[in-house]
C-alpha cells in the first residue's frame, strides 16, 4: 500500500485541499497549461501558452457565457485569441474541455475580413457551481502581444 502511495504521489504531485484554487488534474507530470511551450504551437489543441486560468462560479445549470468580445458585447480583446472551459476548479486542459471556441462568430464574415477573432464559449454550468476558464493567443509565440478581458454572463 505503501508503494502505492508512495507512485501517485510522484505521478500526480503535491495537491491543494479540494476546492482551493489550486485543486487541478494534471496531465504529463507538473505541467499547467499556462506553462511556456517548448515550440510556436497554434490553436485549441496545444496544452500549453494560454496565459490565465480563472476559477468561476455560476449557479448549477444555468447558462452560461464568457467572452472578451467586443463585437459580441461582452469583453474585449486584441488580436486573435482561443478560450476553453471546464468543469470545476481545475488545470483547464483542452482534452477536458466542455466548450471551446476560437473565433466567436460575432460580427460579419471570419477573423480578420469583419469578422472577430476574439473568443466566446458558452455553455450550462455544471453541477458543482464550479467552471474554469482558460484563454491565450491563437500563436502562443504572441502570448505577450494578446490581451482578453473576460466577461461573464
Amino acid at each position: 500500500m505503501k508503494r502505492l502511495a508512495l507512485a501517485l504521489s510522484l505521478l500526480l504531485g503535491p495537491l491543494a485541499a479540494a476546492g482551493s484554487a489550486q485543486d487541478a488534474i494534471f496531465r504529463n507530470g507538473f505541467d499547467w497549461v499556462t506553462d511556456p511551450c517548448r515550440t510556436q504551437q497554434f490553436g485549441l489543441a496545444r496544452d500549453c501558452g494560454y496565459s490565465e486560468l480563472l476559477y468561476l462560479t455560476c449557479t448549477p445549470a444555468a447558462a452560461v457565457t464568457v467572452a472578451c468580445s467586443s463585437l459580441c458585447g461582452l469583453g474585449s480583446c486584441t488580436e486573435d485569441t482561443v478560450m476553453h472551459a471546464c468543469a470545476g476548479h481545475v488545470n483547464c486542459f483542452p482534452h477536458m474541455a466542455i466548450a471551446s471556441n476560437d473565433d466567436s462568430g460575432c460580427g460579419s464574415g471570419g477573423c480578420g475580413s469583419l469578422g472577430d477573432c476574439c473568443s466566446r464559449v458558452a455553455f450550462t454550468c455544471p453541477p458543482s457551481g464550479q467552471h474554469t476558464v482558460v484563454w491565450g493567443a491563437y500563436d502562443s509565440d504572441e502570448k505577450p502581444f494578446v490581451t482578453c478581458n473576460v466577461a461573464v454572463q
